[in-house]
Order: structure tokens, then C-alpha cells, then sequence
């Protein structure tokens, strides 16, 4: 790729020192294979851990009442950013304290500490794009 067409600006951020860098975040797995997670620009920061919210979604729709979600950063004084859940519960699944206290349990066995929701909050729907991507700046106008 020599650069985007009449964008230098944006051809100087995708390119440097000759490689393409797409912004994507990839993991390895056990098997050597790699697998894009999520996008840099989305990542939370909490105290300088990076956690893609894919990756806590992915954990979340695990959960036997979870119709859906979205995993935001909210900014924090001390932490920096800390993950909040956005979560479309199943149909006739009560949204109370006890279903938080079950998704927190059901996320503290799967993911470390860090990359652990700070807050649950039930809603509607989760707002997406026609490609079915979650529009994370949507969700922000919601805390």
C-alpha cells in the first residue's frame, strides 16, 4: 500500500517505517494461530492494562441470561479508564441485584481482575451499526 488516496495525514498514521498498521489487536492462541480481538482505538486502559472489550462481551454472551452487550471504558481518576457492562438481558430474566452478583461471579471465573466490569447496567438494546458493529460512542452517551 503507497498511501490513501489524497490523505496524507491519514497515509502518515497507517504507515510508518514502510509497514501498514491496522490498527487491529490480535492474540496468539496455544496452537500458534492468531486471532483479531478487537481494534486499538477501542481498548480500555485500566492502570495501564490494555482490555479489548470483545473480549469481556465474548465472556458475557457465555451467560445463560444475556441476550446481548456492550463493554465500554469510563474514565476514572485513579485507573484511568475502568470497564462498564451493557447488558440486554433475555426475555423474562428479572434485571435485579442478583442477576449483577451472577455476571460479576460468572466474569470473575473467566477473566482476570482487571478486565472485570466496574458497573452492570441493563438496557433495551445495544445501538449498532448496519454491519452489526457496536457503536461504543452511542453507549458512552448513556453513563
Amino acid at each position: 500500500m503507497s498511501g490513501y488516496w489524497k490523505n496524507p495525514a491519514a497515509t502518515a498514521d497507517a504507515i510508518r517505517d514502510g509497514w501498514y498498521w491496522s490498527g487491529d489487536v490480535a492474540v496468539r492462541d496455544a496452537c500458534g494461530f492468531y486471532r483479531i480481538v478487537d481494534r486499538s482505538k477501542e481498548l480500555i486502559k485500566y492502570k495501564g492494562f490494555p482490555i479489548a472489550p470483545a473480549e469481556v462481551e465474548a465472556v458475557l454472551l457465555e451467560h445463560s441470561a444475556v441476550r446481548d452487550c456492550g463493554v465500554i471504558g469510563r474514565k476514572d481518576d485513579d485507573a484511568g479508564e475502568v470497564p462498564i457492562a451493557f447488558i440486554v438481558a433475555k426475555d423474562n430474566v428479572p434485571t435485579d441485584g442478583r442477576l449483577i452478583l451472577e455476571l460479576c461471579g460468572f466474569v470473575a471465573e473467566r477473566l482476570t481482575s482487571y478486565k472485570q466490569p466496574r458497573e452492570v447496567r441493563f438496557v433495551s438494546s445495544i445501538p449498532r451499526n448496519p454491519s452489526g458493529k457496536i457503536l461504543r460512542k452511542d453507549l458512552r452517551t448513556q453513563l
